[in-house]
Formats: C-alpha cells, structure tokens, sequence
C-alpha cells in the first residue's frame, strides 16, 4: 500500500506542518541558528512545539531564538550549547535538565540535526 502525500521538493517546512499542532512536543534541533534550521525551527515553533536550538555559539544562537520567539509568540525556543559532533544518545545526554529542572531527553519527542 503506498500513500501520496501533497508534498514534493518544493515544499516548506510551513506548508508541510500546516494545520498540526505540536503543543506539548519537545524538539532538538542541531544547526537551528542559521540557514535551512532557523525556518525549520520556525515553523517547529510556529506550530507549538517547544524547540531547544543545539549551537557551538550559543551566543549567536540566542539572537535567532529572541527573534523567532517574538516572531511566533512562542516563548518555549531555548538555546542550549552544543558540540554539533554529538549525535543521537550523546546529544540527549548534554540536555539532561532544561532551565525548570524538567528532564529534557526524557520528555523529547524529535531530535532534528
């Protein structure tokens, strides 16, 4: 059984995640402070979803999260530092508490790099 969806090449992170609500999903995302990453984390964030930016320079990674979080009206964009290098367990690893002491890896529902 094959299902098409509306989707191709072309298509944007925006329209692909139209209409989904991502309220309550936890989002990593390596690479989310430039290019391709800050759309994807827009939209991410745009659709509810709490999204923690992975960045080597969390300083610059910070001004791209203040504007999407005014963008979106999503206050849930964090910024956490990162050596991209880390993959998969070793990554979740680094994120072991958010700001609130609620377990991060515990509760993430995509890892996006």
């Amino acid at each position: 059984m094959t299902t098409t969806l509306p989707f191709g090449f072309s298509s944007t992170a925006e329209e692909v995640l139209s209409g989904v609500d991502l309220a309550g999903k936890t989002m990593i995302m390596t690479g989310g402070a430039s290019g391709i990453g800050i759309e994807t984390v827009r939209s991410l964030a745009s659709a509810g979803a709490a999204v923690t930016i992975a960045a080597r320079r969390p300083e610059a990674a910070e001004d791209v999260a203040r504007s999407i979080r005014e963008q979106t009206g999503n206050p849930q964009i964090d910024v956490r530092r990162s050596s991209v290098a880390k993959k998969s367990f070793l990554l979740m690893r680094t994120f072991r508490t958010r700001g609130n002491g609620k377990s991060l890896w515990l509760t993430m529902h995509l890892s996006v790099s």
